[in-house]
């Protein structure tokens, strides 16, 4: 059984690509906090990656330093980087994401603005 939950905070400010068969897709990470804390470091960073209606609802809902909980699966896979060399990377493909902690009222106020600016231009 391939299913994993992670809860942390949003690493990256939201970006969301569209692609060319109108699929989106969210590529991030979260930094997981460790219950022991050592000297090498206090938080593993777990690369993610969601698509389409859960991807939509991580750029509307989740921002940059946010904590979220996230759901899937682990996946691997290679690819070629610019210089022509394999890499391997491991993300978590995620299935659900919940709100942990909410944005703050300005964030909110902001977004609520850009959208009235949106539909008066």
């Amino acid at each position: 059984m391939n299913q994993v939950m992670f809860v942390g905070r949003i690493v990256r400010p939201i970006e969301l690509k569209n692609l060319s068969d109108n699929s989106r897709v969210c590529n991030n990470v979260l930094a997981v906090r460790r219950r022991n804390k050592s000297k090498s470091g206090d938080a593993d960073f777990i690369p993610f990656v969601a698509w389409n209606q859960t991807a939509d609802l991580i750029k509307r809902y989740c921002q940059k330093g946010q904590q979220v909980a996230l759901s899937g699966k682990m996946r691997s896979r290679s690819y070629d980087d610019k210089d022509g060399k394999t890499r391997y990377t491991i993300e978590c493909i995620v299935d659900e994401v919940t709100l942990v902690s909410t944005r703050s009222k300005a964030d909110q106020d902001q977004e609520i603005l850009e959208e009235i600016l949106e539909t008066i231009q």
